[in-house]
């Protein structure tokens, strides 16, 4: 893990998708800009866990009439009111028609997909879940009240005390 840019991997990650996002016509509102949280954790596994939601995001939305994806970031307290936040939630909401009931109580268990056969193997849920457990966080999903999915990654803020960054291996 490294102290890393929150918002320059959700940027990352959004790219990857710029082209799919103009396409389908969908709304992107991201509210957490490079430079606001720094995270500690994999790099490139935190953007391997954002694409994944993201895609899955697009995918819920595609025979919606109206398509917005919300990317926001909020930190969350700490274990007192005295301590400063300690992680950092990353949220990725999607106007689809939401989760069933089944869908929540499964989406973490291999093999469980929403997607039609031949379109999802139900792993990347289940990956991402356990990437977020590497570096002490989590993956939650709930539906919002107004339709459509969100999914919340908690993150560990970095905090100064953290060891530094491992040198690239030669």
């Amino acid at each position: 893990p490294e102290a890393t840019d929150a918002g320059r991997v959700i940027d990352q990650a959004l790219f990857l998708f710029q082209l799919r996002l103009r396409d389908e016509k969908v709304q992107a509102d991201t509210r957490c800009p490079p430079g606001q949280w720094t995270v500690w954790c994999d790099p490139n596994r935190l953007e391997q866990v954002l694409i994944n939601l993201i895609g899955n995001a697009l995918d819920a939305m595609r025979e919606a009439p109206h398509k917005r994806l919300l990317i926001t970031a909020e930190p969350l307290p700490g274990p007192t009111p005295q301590q400063a936040p300690t992680a950092l939630a990353i949220h990725v909401q999607d106007s689809g028609k939401g989760l069933s009931d089944t869908d929540l109580a499964h989406l973490f268990q291999p093999f469980y997909t929403t997607k039609a056969s031949g379109s999802g193997l139900g792993l990347g849920l289940v990956i991402c879940r356990d990437i977020a457990a590497e570096f002490a966080g989590q993956l939650q999903a709930h539906n919002v009240a107004d339709g459509g999915a969100c999914f919340t990654l908690t993150v560990p803020l970095w905090q100064p005390d953290m060891p530094p960054a491992a040198p690239p291996a030669p």
